[in-house]
């Protein structure tokens, strides 16, 4: 039996590129996204991320919040602004999802999405001074 996935042809899934730093970076569980550590504050947007290259991002989120932190994010890819939250808005837990989410068990992921060139993720909080930085991207041919 043959089952057609697509009419429209082409595309295809994205092919993983080598990337030999991948296990050294990645937090030791079973849920193999990276993390690192933000001192940030003083609720001026700050670099939080920038990765160049070709990629797959499937999760992005900042974690050790304090809740009902004001916070301040935005996020260019490929030199378009995706979101711009820097009017500022209010996290009501101590977790800021910002692609993808967390659960006990580790991220959920929905499906990734493709970067060309390059992304940025500017952040920033208003008392919070250290956060942690929890994302999942892959080098793609």
């Amino acid at each position: 039996m043959t089952i057609k996935l697509s009419s429209k042809g082409g595309g295809g899934l994205p092919r993983l590129a080598p990337d030999l730093n991948y296990l050294a970076t990645r937090v030791a569980t079973t849920s193999n996204y990276s993390k690192i550590n933000l001192d940030v504050s003083g609720g001026v947007l700050q670099t939080a991320l920038s990765i160049t290259g070709k990629f797959k991002l499937d999760y992005i989120e900042l974690v050790s919040l304090t809740a009902s932190e004001s916070v301040k994010s935005k996020l260019t890819v490929d030199g378009v602004v995706i979101f711009d939250g820097s009017a500022g808005y209010t996290v009501d837990s101590t977790r800021d999802s910002l692609i993808g989410y967390a659960t006990t068990s580790g991220p959920v992921i929905f499906g990734g999405y493709e970067v060309k060139e390059s992304l940025l993720l500017e952040y920033a909080t208003t008392t919070d001074t250290s956060i942690d930085l929890n994302y999942l991207v892959r080098p793609i041919l």
